[in-house]
């Protein structure tokens, strides 16, 4: 009499799992989507999230750029609508309304600027944001040029100007060169003015 054998089981091989941590990640600069965050165990710098695993050298960069961009708009801004005659006394002009008014869209704009660098503003990319954004600074250094050539300003006032316009400029080629680093994936930038240098 012979007994009845039980059927096998097959075995399902075992795949070889491989452990990154954290640091590794920030070490070797590991694109975003290439790992699944979810999948990546805590290392030695704490867990890793989307946010923290998206954001890299030049993103943090452009952001910096832009809050500060949006401050200095903001204190501009601010001087020139509620002491407009003041401001407009001190370059020499007696359009206070128009130093008001302008003011008031300086104020806008530094609002924008602000809530698209914290990430609250509605935008397909921060990239494309901030070259939106540098479109702007760069119809102002056009309107600046053209006051400070043809407006009836005192030399203080044309220096004033002057001198808000190659800021704003500054602050438009650190924003494309940066927006221009995300767009290609490249995270090698330690700083703007090393940016810049490689762009040119």
């Amino acid at each position: 009499m012979t007994t009845p054998t039980m059927p096998t089981t097959p075995t399902t091989p075992t795949t070889p799992t491989t452990t990154i941590r954290t640091d590794e990640i920030a070490t070797h600069n590991i694109p975003t989507g290439t790992i699944p965050t979810d999948d990546i165990p805590t290392g030695r710098t704490g867990a890793v999230t989307p946010a923290s695993a998206a954001e890299h050298r030049p993103t943090r960069w452009l952001r910096r750029v832009l809050a500060v961009n949006a401050a200095t708009s903001a204190g501009a801004g601010a001087l020139a609508l509620f002491a407009g005659r003041a401001t407009a006394d001190a370059l020499g002009t007696g359009a206070v309304t128009v130093v008001r008014v302008l003011g008031a869209g300086l104020l806008l704009f530094a609002l924008d600027v602000a809530l698209l660098a914290s990430g609250r503003l509605r935008c397909p990319t921060l990239a494309q944001g901030a070259l939106a954004v540098a479109a702007l600074d760069a119809a102002w250094v056009a309107g600046s040029i053209a006051v400070v050539l043809g407006a009836e300003l005192s030399g203080t006032g044309r220096a004033v100007v002057a001198v808000q316009a190659i800021g704003v400029a500054d602050f438009a080629a650190l924003q494309v060169v940066l927006a221009r680093r995300i767009r290609r994936g490249d995270a090698g930038a330690d700083h703007p003015r090393a940016a810049v240098r490689t762009a040119g």
